[in-house]
C-alpha cells in the first residue's frame, strides 16, 4: 500500500471514528435531556402531592381548631352550672363572643337568630334566657336599640 493510500485510510478511519463519537455524544445529550425532563416531571408531581398533603393537613387542623373552639364556647356557656354563672355573666359571654357576629347596633335575640340563620349554632340557653326575660334583650353597647 502506498504512503498516500495509508494516509487516506488513516484519515477515513479518524473521520469515521469522529462521526461515531459525535453521534454517541448527541445520543447521550438526548438521553440526558430526557432523563432531566423525566426527573423534573417527577419532582413537580412530588411537589404537587406534597402541597396537596400540606393543604389537606392545614384544612384538617383548621376544622379541628374550629370544632374545638365551638365545643369550648358551648361548654363555657351551657355546661357551667347556673349557680356558678349569673344570667348577666352568661349573656356577657355571648355578647363578647365574636363567633356569632357583631353585636353593636343589634338586640341580643336578633343577634342569636341571625347566628342561627347563618348556621353558627349559638347556644340554645341564650335564646331561652332572652325569651323568659325580655328585659335582658337589649343592645348593651348602644343602650336599648
Amino acid at each position: 500500500m502506498s504512503p498516500r493510500k495509508m494516509v487516506q485510510q488513516k484519515l477515513t478511519d479518524i473521520l469515521s471514528a469522529s462521526k461515531k463519537q459525535s453521534e454517541g455524544v448527541r445520543q447521550s445529550k438526548k438521553n440526558l435531556k430526557t432523563a432531566e425532563w423525566d426527573a423534573a416531571k417527577e419532582e413537580v408531581t412530588v411537589d404537587k402531592v406534597d402541597n396537596e398533603l400540606r393543604e389537606s393537613a392545614v384544612k384538617s387542623n383548621e376544622s379541628k381548631e374550629l370544632e374545638f373552639t365551638n365545643q369550648l364556647t358551648t361548654l363555657e356557656i351551657e355546661e357551667v352550672p347556673p349557680e356558678e354563672l349569673s344570667v348577666e355573666e352568661i349573656l356577657q359571654k355571648f355578647d363578647l363572643d365574636y363567633k356569632y357576629g357583631p353585636c353593636i347596633g343589634i338586640r341580643r335575640l336578633d343577634r342569636w337568630e341571625r347566628a342561627q340563620r347563618l348556621g353558627l349554632n349559638p347556644p340554645v340557653v341564650i335564646k331561652e334566657l332572652l325569651t323568659k326575660h325580655p328585659s335582658l334583650d337589649k343592645n348593651i353597647f348602644h343602650g336599648d336599640a
